[in-house]
């Protein structure tokens, strides 16, 4: 069963496609939760309790730009008082934008720093070999992986590192000692 953040996502995203306003409404999402992370008197009117709804949608979407699919969305959050989900509701709404166009939004890990030019290249052939467009949110350098890289995202990881075709490897050779050693009979 979906959560309530996912459901609401999933509506958003159908009435969007209907519209075909899908990577429009994504970015008035995030648009909206950017200004509440960077204006904290507005995240504070957003998530009250005590301001009613009608004096939400007056203070603060009547003075931004959005789409209208985007603010009538907006105001059904206020009124169903699930303005605290809306971070969720657009983290379903981006899988869901993620999915339909096979883009995949990556962590990498290499075992050095890597120029811009190999790194599009390593991308390149990996896009090509999985028939998706990879998104890179962070690069982090890990030096125990020896060598490679590793994507990680929120479902997958790939793991082209050398200290897994090491590990491995190891794991092939103790197999086959231990096969070795099991057929040994021992002659008394």
């Amino acid at each position: 069963m979906l959560s309530i953040a996912a459901r609401y996502a999933s509506s958003l995203f159908q009435k969007a496609k209907e519209k075909n306003q899908i990577e429009e409404v994504m970015k008035d999402l995030e648009q909206f939760i950017k200004l509440l992370e960077k204006n904290k008197n507005i995240a504070e009117i957003w998530n009250s309790l005590s301001i009613p709804s009608f004096d939400k949608e007056e203070i603060i979407l009547k003075k931004i730009e959005l789409l209208e699919i985007t603010k009538k969305f907006l105001k059904l959050i206020l009124l169903k008082k699930r303005q605290k989900l809306l971070p969720k509701i657009f983290y379903y709404y981006k899988l869901m934008y993620n999915n339909q166009n096979k883009i995949l939004e990556v962590d990498i890990k290499t075992a050095f720093q890597i120029n811009n030019q190999e790194l599009e290249k390593i991308i390149k052939t990996i896009e090509e070999k999985l028939s998706i467009k990879i998104k890179i949110k962070n690069i982090h350098v890990d030096k125990e992986i020896l060598g490679g890289i590793v994507l990680m995202s929120d479902n997958l990881v790939l793991d082209l590192s050398v200290k897994k075709d090491l590990d491995k490897l190891l794991k092939n050779v103790e197999e086959v000692i231990n096969n070795k050693l099991s057929s040994i009979k021992i002659l008394s």
